[in-house]
C-alpha cells in the first residue's frame, strides 16, 4: 500500500500466482487507485514456476489500456537467461518478436548519432560491424576489424552512401 494525500491506496502489491504447479509463484502488481477502480493496474513483475522442477522466469507485463487489470507481458528473461520481448518462449540469448511487424532502432533520431551492431568472437577471428554513420557521415557500411578479435573498425568493406551509390 502507499500513503497519498492522507488515504491509503494500493498502488503497490506483492501477490501470489497460485500454489506449487507450473505457473505459479510471486508477482509485484504497481497500480493507481482511482476511486471506482481501487484496483487498477498498470503493471506488473513476476517470477513464474516454469516446468516441473525448479525453474523460473522473470516477466514484466503492461497494462495496455484495454481493462483496470488486463496486464500482458512485455518481457521475460527464462530459467536459462534468454530475453524475450514481445515473445513469452524465448529460444536464443535475445529473442525481439510480435505477432505484426517487429522493429528496432539503433542510434538517436533528434542528435546525427551513430548507430551500429557488432558481431564479436574470440580472440583469433576479425570481428564485424554494421554501422550508420559511423566512418562515413550518412552511410550505412560493413565493417571487418582492423585485426584478429579487434575492436577497431576503421575501413568499410561494403558501404552504401546517402546517395544510394553502393562501395565496395
Amino acid at each position: 500500500s502507499a500513503y497519498s494525500s492522507g488515504t491509503i491506496t494500493t498502488s503497490l502489491k506483492l501477490a501470489t500466482l497460485g500454489g506449487y504447479n507450473s505457473g505459479s509463484g510471486t508477482a509485484l502488481e504497481f497500480g493507481q487507485d482511482q476511486g471506482t477502480y481501487a484496483t487498477w493496474v498498470s503493471g506488473k513483475i513476476s517470477s513464474p514456476r516454469t516446468g516441473d522442477n525448479y525453474g523460473g522466469s522473470l516477466t514484466f507485463s503492461t497494462n495496455r489500456n484495454s481493462s483496470a487489470t488486463n496486464v500482458v507481458e512485455a518481457m521475460r528473461i527464462d530459467s536459462f537467461g534468454n530475453v524475450g520481448i514481445g515473445n513469452t518462449n524465448p529460444s536464443s540469448l535475445l529473442n525481439v518478436g510480435t505477432s505484426g511487424n517487429t522493429e528496432i532502432t539503433l542510434g538517436d533520431a533528434t542528435a546525427n548519432a551513430q548507430g551500429r551492431l557488432r558481431f564479436l568472437t574470440s580472440n583469433n577471428q576479425k570481428n564485424f560491424q554494421i554501422g550508420f554513420n559511423y566512418n562515413i557521415a550518412g552511410g550505412l557500411e560493413f565493417t571487418r576489424s582492423t585485426h584478429a578479435g579487434g575492436s577497431s573498425f576503421t575501413t568499410p568493406d561494403v558501404a552504401i552512401v546517402n546517395t544510394g551509390n553502393v562501395g565496395i
